[in-house]
């Protein structure tokens, strides 16, 4: 008696979820100080994780008489693999664009989002007067806490006594305390970093990210900020000139660095779900 060999359809499987965390996304993985900024990419990553090993779990082999539940299947499989492909981008490009700035910003504070709605062009650039009007908001939401002593452009909070680059041959001072008097001062204006292409194309989360970038953040004396405002404390004390030329430089790289961000944090968005 011969038998008739039984053909049976075998459904597409998905890469194991334990393979994922070894390709393009788990080079770039962000540190755990960065994970706020990148949250949702991660939790996007995590969830098609789980639905891939539950799509890998169902019987994958089909009878002919199957056809309909075969295509099916693979149908699934293939909506899975496309939104595993669109997340592994967008999670690798906001975690670059959160390195590139300088690691990721202190936790945005809840009056942030209403503070950068308000401030929305309606047409092609923010007015002066909605500039100065959101800088002034913008510096009551962050703190001398905010920045704590973060590094910033590379560099650590300079310590009472340390040299104060914007003076020939001053040292930073301090408080009666004993902390350093200096602060956290935006290389690239605010009024500046409003106006760069795309920036109101981003979330508030992004925007946040980018207003805070350490990259476009220096520590420097409170001397040196007063002299910046005032020309007749400028003249008193005698800004460095090897400083004041070098800071044109310094927004130019700070501006390079917010932009190439920008663009990343907005390829990052409109996750899949």
């Amino acid at each position: 008696m011969r038998f008739r060999q039984s053909t049976r359809l075998i459904g597409a499987a998905l890469v194991a979820a334990a393979a994922l965390v070894a390709g393009p996304v788990g080079v770039a993985t962000a540190a755990p100080e960065d994970a706020p900024t990148c949250k949702a990419h991660v939790d996007a990553f995590d969830t098609v994780v789980r639905d891939i090993e539950t799509h890998n779990a169902k019987p994958h082999l089909f009878d002919p008489s199957q056809q309909a539940e075969f295509n099916a299947y693979n149908a699934a499989a293939a909506a899975l693999n496309a939104r595993l492909a669109s997340i592994r981008t967008k999670r690798l490009a906001c975690e670059v664009a959160v390195k590139s700035l300088g690691g990721a910003p202190a936790a945005m504070p809840a009056g942030f989002p209403a503070l950068i709605s308000a401030v929305k062009p309606t047409g092609s650039t923010v007015s002066t007067t909605a500039a100065a009007t959101f800088t002034v908001g913008l510096a009551d939401l962050v703190t001398a806490d905010t920045w704590g002593e973060q590094n910033l452009q590379g560099k650590k909070r300079p310590a009472v006594g340390d040299n104060d680059p914007a003076f020939d041959g001053a040292v930073i001072t301090g408080y009666s305390d004993g902390s350093p008097a200096v602060s956290a001062e935006a290389v690239l204006p605010i009024a500046d970093v409003l106006a760069l292409p795309k920036f109101f194309d981003l979330t508030p989360e992004n925007q946040w990210a980018i207003l805070m970038a350490r990259k476009n953040h220096r520590w420097i004396s409170n001397q040196a900020l007063l002299a910046r405002v005032s020309a007749s404390v400028a003249a008193i004390n005698g800004l460095d000139q090897d400083w004041l030329r070098n800071q044109d430089q310094q927004a130019k790289t700070a501006r390079e660095a917010l932009t190439s961000g920008i663009d990343l944090l907005a390829q990052s968005q409109d996750l899949p779900r």
